[in-house]
Parts: structure tokens; C-alpha cells; sequence
């Protein structure tokens, strides 16, 4: 796992979320939301909004360490 997604994983849990809970929020698969937390991958900008609203989070830490 990528260092840098740590974050998003800790924000997911901090919410009391599954990888598959979060994805059925967002509208994709869990694995969808496993590649995203591994850094294999990025949601598009729809996704991405709906993960942040969610979470919490701001868009900017998926592009960069917050």
C-alpha cells in the first residue's frame, strides 16, 4: 500500500466504512475503492467528489500529501 493513501484508508475507518459500504455510497465497486486506496488508481471527478463529501477530506490530498 501506498504511504501517501494511508490517509484515505484512516478516513474511511474513522467513519465506521467498508471498502464495499463506501463504494455502494459512491456508485463503484469495492475493488474500485481498493485500487484508490492502494494509489493504483484515481476515481474520476464525480467519484472523487462524492468520496471527499463522504470522508470529509479535501480533494487535494488525493493529489498531495495533506
Amino acid at each position: 500500500m501506498s504511504e501517501e493513501r494511508r490517509w484515505l484508508i484512516e478516513a474511511r475507518l474513522k467513519r465506521g466504512l467498508t471498502q464495499k459500504a463506501l463504494g455502494n455510497l459512491v456508485g463503484v465497486t469495492h475493488n474500485a475503492i481498493t485500487q484508490y486506496e492502494k494509489g493504483n488508481r484515481l476515481p474520476k471527478k464525480e467519484i472523487l467528489i462524492k468520496i471527499c463529501k463522504i470522508l470529509e477530506v479535501k480533494i487535494e490530498q488525493f493529489y498531495y500529501r495533506v
